[in-house]
């Protein structure tokens, strides 16, 4: 089989007891799904995908649109490796996997006049990257919709700890903005602008 992947997306290899898994993941978005390739009792070969995220997650369309095409072209590719032994047996990658859940440290930040959820810091301890922060985002997306309050997510400090080393950032709801670098003493103006406004 010959195919080029293009040059922002990477993939690895995950060999299983019933087959093989492929792991595609997206420069900036994460990942962004899986080929599974599995053998049948009958000798034959499964060739199925998914799109992984949460189907609410408007981030799980925009790695669909990407991950889809690929998806079935890669399928079409293994298909016609694999012959008759793959024949028929291959399944339309419009399944989403939102996968298991992952403890994933976060705290809620109360309002210190009515004591209510006011909003929640995401700490993404092990983010390198902006498609690590995407991940966190992706795997937290039930537990901020479900609370409906302002969540920014945040990377480890750039350098040595302070409150003024700046970290990646990304505010993911109620409505996304662009990764930024914010140190601890600018996220806390932004609370102390929200602690402002529920007051009123």
């Amino acid at each position: 089989m010959s195919f080029a992947l293009p040059s922002d997306i990477s993939y690895h290899q995950l060999q299983t007891k019933n087959g093989i898994v492929y792991t595609f993941r997206h420069q900036t978005l994460g990942e962004l799904g899986r080929i599974i390739i599995e053998g049948t009792p009958d000798g034959q070969c499964r060739i199925s995908s998914d799109v992984v995220g949460d189907s609410a997650d408007p981030m799980t369309a925009k790695r669909e649109e990407i991950f889809r095409p690929l998806s079935e072209q890669l399928t079409t590719a293994l298909d016609a490796a694999l012959g008759d032994r793959g024949k028929g047996m291959a399944v339309p990658p419009s399944s989403t996997a939102v996968g298991q859940p992952e403890a994933i440290a976060h705290t809620i930040i109360p309002c210190p006049r009515s004591g209510k959820g006011m909003a929640m810091l995401v700490f993404a301890d092990h983010a390198k990257t902006e498609a690590d922060m995407e991940d966190y985002a992706r795997k937290m997306f039930p537990r901020y919709k479900e609370l409906n309050l302002p969540t920014w997510i945040i990377g480890p400090p750039m350098g040595v700890p302070t409150d003024d080393t700046p970290a990646m950032t990304l505010k993911v709801w109620p409505k996304r903005k662009p990764l930024e670098h914010l140190s601890p003493n600018q996220v806390n103006a932004l609370l102390d602008t929200l602690i402002a406004k529920h007051g009123r």
